[in-house]
């Protein structure tokens, strides 16, 4: 997985962030994303912070193309012996705007992932980071993912 974010932390614990990203998937299948999303973090006891947040965004699949919501919750940790490093663990719901809790409408692409990843900040607008999204639900794969941020 291939990503670039582009994100601004209004500096009071809310960021907002919008994202691409490009997927080789199960033998060679290509999908990919755009999706904004708006982050919260809930306050910092002994340098792990959790968040939450929430977005919207477009799938496209080699068979469709659809708006999904997402949900995500997770923590952050900033390693205080190397700057500029924070780890974190990350979980996330994905559907379909159009598919009902029950999964029985819609394109049946109802997902949840889990993932660990580490970022680094190159300085106070760039970042790039490593994880490893583990995805469970109607799509089910494992991933190497590479990302790219920019804050302004």
């Amino acid at each position: 997985m291939y990503g670039i974010t582009l994100g601004h932390d209004f500096g009071n614990t809310w960021r907002v962030e919008g994202r691409m990203e490009d997927e080789t998937v199960n033998g060679g299948a290509h999908e990919g994303l755009a999706q904004v999303e708006v982050f919260k973090d809930i306050g910092t006891w002994y340098g792990v912070t959790p968040y939450a947040g929430a977005g919207i965004g477009l799938k496209d699949k080699s068979t469709s193309e659809f708006l999904f919501g997402r949900v995500d919750a997770g923590v952050k940790y900033a390693v205080p012996q190397v700057p500029g490093v924070t780890l974190f663990i990350n979980e996330r719901l994905r559907t379909p705007l159009n598919e009902g809790l029950d999964r029985n409408t819609g394109y049946n692409y109802h997902t949840v992932e889990s993932k660990v990843g580490v970022n680094y900040a190159i300085n106070k607008q760039n970042a790039v980071g490593i994880s490893y999204p583990i995805e469970r639900g109607d799509s089910t794969y494992d991933t190497v993912g590479v990302n790219y941020k920019y804050s302004f």
